[in-house]
């Protein structure tokens, strides 16, 4: 499960620098705010007894809901929820 938290630490960092638009100058906010320490918070809430889904959107996705909701929405619905149901 742990493993699972850091691929999608990963693959979140990888889909904000290839999807977004280069111009768009809330990408390397948004990859800045998107850090080991959202990872750890994952994992530690993941060691608290919240589910895998739970931990990656109250901490990886909330760090991108920080900076904008619209895209943390985006990246919730295109990637977290459909890798999700993939495992």
């Amino acid at each position: 499960m742990k493993r699972k938290i850091v691929d999608m630490f990963m693959m979140l960092i990888q889909e904000l620098l290839t999807t977004l638009n280069p111009s768009n100058n809330h990408k390397k906010i948004l990859c800045e705010n998107l850090t080991l320490r959202g990872c750890f918070g994952a994992l530690e809430a993941l060691e608290e007894g919240e589910s895998e889904q739970d931990a990656i959107i109250h901490s990886l996705i909330g760090k991108i809901a920080e900076v904008d909701l619209e895209i943390a929405r985006m990246v919730e619905n295109d990637v977290v929820m459909s890798l999700l149901k993939l495992a």
